[in-house]
């Protein structure tokens, strides 16, 4: 929803000179899922480790459920996903003389 308000002016310009509101949703949605997939990656890489240190210290402790991980991956795509979906609709559907004035 923060990139979306500050990228409006962009947002207004591309609807001015012809981009239709699939493709600014489209824009919006990749933005949103690129953030949640890097950071669904990163939490991958610190389960991974943070689980070989727990089984270090506990030896009894299962190191890492790949099945838990990727439940949780897609968990967080799909969250993600319906919350970038409210601010696309909204950037697809602005008046761009409306934004281009107000700016």
């Amino acid at each position: 929803s923060y990139s979306v308000s500050s990228r409006m002016r962009d947002i207004g310009v591309r609807l001015a000179l012809g981009a239709d509101t699939q493709r600014v949703m489209r824009l919006v949605m990749t933005q949103a899922l690129r953030l949640a997939a890097l950071g669904a990656a990163l939490g991958f890489a610190a389960s991974f480790v943070i689980g070989r240190l727990t089984q270090s210290l506990l030896p009894d402790a299962p190191a890492w459920d790949g099945r838990l991980i990727a439940a949780a991956g897609v968990i967080i795509l799909a969250v993600s996903a319906a919350a970038a979906f409210v601010p696309a609709r909204r950037a697809s559907s602005v008046d761009p003389i409306v934004v281009l004035r107000n700016e």
